[in-house]
C-alpha cells in the first residue's frame, strides 16, 4: 500500500450490520479508486449527494379527477382557509382488487397469478413489532422500476395495473428481502389514466373489530410475500410537494389517508343507526355526506386525513374547513383519536379521553350534510363502537406501532427518474415519517428506506470510521504504482463474527487521486469470500455491484 503526505483521494469507511453469518472476509474491486475499510491518513475528498432545490409550486391541474371534490383545511398560522386542490381518493376494496385481476386473467391482459410459482423472499424472522425507525430517507430509498411494455401509456384496465404493481413489489422485495409492510408507489410521467388521485389497496387484513373482514390475497395476485399487508398508488411525483405549508399539507393529509386505509374507516352503523361511513349520497362526486370507506361527515371528530370532520359549537355547529383537516387535538396530527384507536395506538379509553368531543349532528335523512346546522346533536364512545363492530384484537397493548416501507419509483424505458423527481420524492417520504410519529402522539414510526435502522435485536455493529491513521486502497488504475499488469492494486479487509450472523448491510467511501478523472457514477464491487484457512481470500461466496451517482465532491482534508 502506498503512503503519501500530499495525495487527496476519497475516503471510506467499513460499517457492517449484522444478524446472521459466520466470519467473513469482505474483498473489494473498483471500477476507479476506492477505499475500502478503516480509518485512512488521506488528503481526502467525501462524496456527498446535493440536494436540489425544491419547486414550489402547485400543480393542480395534475391532481385532478373529473368531479373530484375540493377539499379546504384550517391555517391557523395564516388565520383562514387555504384551498387544497381536487382530491379524489381511489380506495380499492378487496372485492374490488379480486374482482379485477378476475377480469384481466379472463381477458388476457395478465397470466393468472395463482399458476405461477414465484420464489418467496426471506422472511423476518419474528413477526414481532420491529424496533422504532429513525432514519430520515433519501433518494437512495426509492426502488426504480421500469414499465417496460409502456403499459401505463395505454387505455390499461384496472387488474393490469395491480398486476404490473405486484411485479414492481416482488423485485423490490427480491432485492431487499421480505422486509416491508406496505409497497408504495410513485411515476415520474403522466399516465394514460389514474385511478382516483390517489389510492390503498389493501391485499391482508389480520384485525378485527374495524369493521373489516380477515382476508389475505398475496397468494391470489402472485405476491411473493408473507409480510406485505397493502399497496398505496401515489402517481406522479411531480403532483406532490414536499415539506410543510399549504401545497405540502395537502400532501401530507393524503398520505396519513392512504396509509390509514390499512386499517380504516370501514366501522358499521352504530346500534341505533347512526350511520359512521359516508353514505355515497348523490351527486358522488362530491358526496356531500362522505363517502364510503371514510368517515361519515355528520360526525364531528376535530378533524382528520380520513375525512373525519370538525364542527364547532353548536346552535349553529359550523363545519369547518372541507374534508381533509389537520386534528385540533393532536397538533399537527393526521390522524385523530378515534383513528389512532382503530390502528391500535390508543385504548378505547385512551380514546375517549383524546377527543376533546366525539358528536354526531342528527340531521334528518334528507339533510345534505350542510352547514351551519341548528338541529340535535348527540355523542358516542368507544363503547358504542365496540357494541357493533367487537373489540379491536389485537388490542393496542399488543398492536403492532412500527411499520416499514418501500416506495419504488415507475418509470418508462429510457426515461428513468432523474435527481430533482428522487430528492422531491425523498422529501415527501422524510415528512411523512415525521408526521407519523407526531400523529400517533410519539407510539409510532414509518419506516421509508430500504435500508435497516441499525442491527436487529441481538445483533452486532461493527463499525469502523476514518480516523486519519491508516486505512487499505483498492485501485484498478494506479498511476503511480507502475505500468500494467502492475498498475492494479487490490486490497480486502476483514472482520471477524464470533457466532454465526447474517450481514444485513456495509456502507463505503470511494476515493480518486487528483492524478486520475473520476468516474460519475462511482461503481463498487463488493465481493465476499470464505477465508482460505490461513486468514487469506478464498472462494468467491457472493458478489454485489452497485453505481452511485456522486453529485458533488468534498475535500475533506484527510492525508494519507
Amino acid at each position: 500500500m502506498r503512503t503519501s503526505s500530499q495525495c487527496p483521494f476519497y475516503r471510506s469507511f467499513l460499517f457492517v450490520v449484522v444478524s446472521s453469518w459466520n466470519w467473513a472476509t469482505v474483498f473489494v474491486v473498483s471500477a476507479g479508486m476506492m477505499m475500502i475499510g478503516t480509518g485512512t491518513t488521506a488528503l481526502a475528498q467525501r462524496a456527498e449527494l446535493a440536494e436540489p432545490e425544491f419547486e414550489e409550486r402547485a400543480n393542480p391541474a395534475t391532481l385532478h379527477s373529473p368531479g373530484a371534490h375540493t377539499i379546504r383545511a384550517r391555517d391557523e398560522a395564516r388565520g383562514g382557509e387555504v384551498q387544497f386542490p381536487p382530491f379524489d381518493c381511489g380506495y380499492q376494496s378487496p372485492e374490488e382488487v379480486r374482482s379485477a385481476f378476475r377480469q384481466a386473467v379472463q381477458r388476457g391482459e395478465v397470466v393468472d397469478p395463482t399458476k405461477i410459482v414465484r420464489p418467496k423472499g426471506l422472511p423476518r424472522a419474528l413477526r414481532a413489532d420491529p424496533p422504532p425507525c429513525t432514519t430520515t430517507p433519501t433518494s437512495a430509498d426509492i426502488f426504480p422500476f421500469e414499465d417496460s411494455a409502456g403499459l401505463l401509456l395505454t387505455p390499461f384496465s384496472d387488474g393490469a395495473l395491480f398486476n404490473l404493481m405486484t411485479q414492481g413489489a416482488n423485485a423490490v422485495i427480491a432485492a431487499n428481502q421480505d422486509n416491508f409492510d406496505f409497497i408504495a408507489f410513485w411515476v415520474n410521467f403522466t399516465p394514460h389514466h389514474t385511478l382516483g388521485t390517489a389510492f390503498y389497496l389493501g391485499i391482508f387484513n389480520d384485525v378485527s373489530g374495524i369493521g373489516d373482514f380477515l382476508f389475505d390475497f398475496r397468494a391470489g395476485i402472485g405476491l411473493a410475500s408473507t409480510e406485505v399487508e397493502g399497496y398505496v398508488m401515489m402517481w406522479n411525483v411531480n403532483s406532490w410537494q414536499p415539506g410543510t405549508g399549504a401545497g405540502a399539507d395537502f400532501t401530507r393529509l393524503v398520505l396519513g389517508q392512504e396509509f390509514e386505509h390499512r386499517f380504516a374507516m370501514f366501522l358499521p352503523d352504530l346500534a341505533d343507526g347512526r350511520q359512521l361511513q359516508g353514505d355515497n349520497r348523490a351527486p358522488c362526486p362530491p358526496c356531500p355526506c362522505g363517502r364510503s370507506a371514510h368517515w361519515n361527515r355528520k360526525v364531528d371528530g376535530q378533524g382528520s386525513g380520513m375525512e373525519i370532520a370538525e364542527w364547532v359549537g353548536s346552535s349553529p355547529a359550523n363545519r369547518i374547513g372541507g374534508s381533509l383537516n389537520f386534528n385540533t387535538d393532536i397538533p399537527n396530527g393526521v390522524f385523530s383519536y378515534t383513528d389512532l384507536y382503530l390502528m391500535g395506538y390508543v385504548s378505547g379509553a385512551e380514546m375517549d379521553a383524546g377527543n376533546s368531543e366525539l358528536r354526531y349532528m342528527d340531521m334528518a335523512a334528507a339533510d345534505p350534510c350542510s352547514s351551519p346546522y341548528n338541529g340535535a346533536i348527540s355523542t358516542f364512545s368507544s363503547g358504542d363502537i365496540i357494541a357493533t363492530a367487537g373489540a379491536r384484537s389485537p388490542s393496542s397493548a399488543s398492536a403492532q406501532k412500527h411499520f416499514k416501507t418501500a416506495w419504488i419509483m415507475i418509470h418508462q424505458p429510457g426515461d428513468p427518474p432523474d435527481a430533482t423527481e428522487l430528492t422531491r420524492a425523498a422529501g415527501i417520504m422524510a415528512q411523512h415519517t415525521i408526521d407519523w410519529n407526531v400523529g400517533t402522539v410519539g407510539r409510532g414510526t414509518m419506516c421509508n428506506t430500504l435500508r435497516k435502522d441499525g442491527p436487529p435485536p441481538g445483533g452486532d455493529c461493527l463499525t469502523q470510521l476514518p480516523d486519519q491513521l491508516g486505512g487499505f486502497a483498492s485501485d484498478v488504475d494506479c498511476d503511480i504504482c507502475g505500468a500494467p499488469p502492475d498498475d492494479i492494486e487490490i486490497d480486502a479487509e476483514n472482520f471477524r463474527l464470533n457466532a454465526g450472523d447474517q450481514i444485513d448491510f456495509i456502507r463505503f467511501w470511494g476515493f480518486y487521486f487528483p492524478s486520475d478523472i473520476p468516474q460519475n457514477p462511482d461503481c463498487f464491487t463488493v465481493i465476499f469470500r470464505e477465508d482460505d484457512g490461513g486468514g487469506l481470500p478464498g472462494a468467491e461466496i457472493n458478489r454485489f455491484v452497485d453505481c452511485v451517482p456522486a453529485t458533488t465532491r468534498v475535500l475533506t482534508g484527510d492525508l494519507v
